[in-house]
């Protein structure tokens, strides 16, 4: 893989995901082929929506309908007010279905209500002690050539009998680059895109 050329950006987001041409979704530990959702409890309301919109209460909505199936996610919203539980809806919900009649959920990341986001072994312990499913993670603590990298994007899924769509790589205690971005790297797959 070969970068043919980088784009500068001026404004500052906040990013959770990349959204490919296909508006498909890249998740941490693996790529799911999806829909972004993002939960949170402030002052007694509860939220649910996509990475850009919030989204009403409606029995048609799968933002709320996971969140109301899933008990963990209500029971860990309640009890860290302010905190966002972001992860992604996959199977029914685009070209793959890995396997599913419906849609499986998949937590991928927990922002604290200043704004960071928890380290993957807090992250790991809260999915655990809430029940709630977590994206993957197929490599803890490993150190790689960076030109092996791209390697981690290609072959099987971890969730179903289909191409992999990528990998997120992401330090195991958070941290900032120098201009105060978010370190975490994200890389599609080529078998993957070929697919598309």
């Amino acid at each position: 893989m070969k970068v043919k050329s980088v784009k500068r950006i001026k404004e500052k987001y906040v990013k959770h995901d990349i959204q490919t041409k296909n508006n498909n979704f890249i998740a941490n530990g693996v790529v799911v082929h999806n829909s972004n959702i993002r939960m949170v409890y402030i002052e007694g309301q509860q939220y649910c929506g996509s990475r850009n919109l919030w989204k009403k209460d409606s029995e048609n909505s799968q933002w709320w309908k996971c969140y109301k199936e899933i008990p963990g996610i209500k029971a860990f919203c309640e009890a860290n007010e302010g905190c966002v539980l972001w992860g992604e809806l996959y199977g029914k919900v685009g070209k793959f279905t890995y396997g599913q009649k419906d849609w499986s959920f998949a937590a991928f990341d927990i922002m604290r209500p200043d704004g960071s986001f928890m380290d993957s072994d807090e992250l790991v312990y809260i999915c655990k002690a809430f029940k709630i499913p977590m994206a993957p993670i197929e490599h803890e603590s490993v150190v790689m050539p960076i030109d092996d990298l791209p390697l981690l994007a290609e072959g099987k899924s971890m969730l179903a009998n289909h191409v992999r769509e990528g990998v997120v790589i992401r330090p195991v205690k958070e941290r900032k680059d120098r201009k105060g971005n978010r370190v975490i790297l994200k890389i599609v797959g080529n078998g993957y895109l070929m697919k598309e």
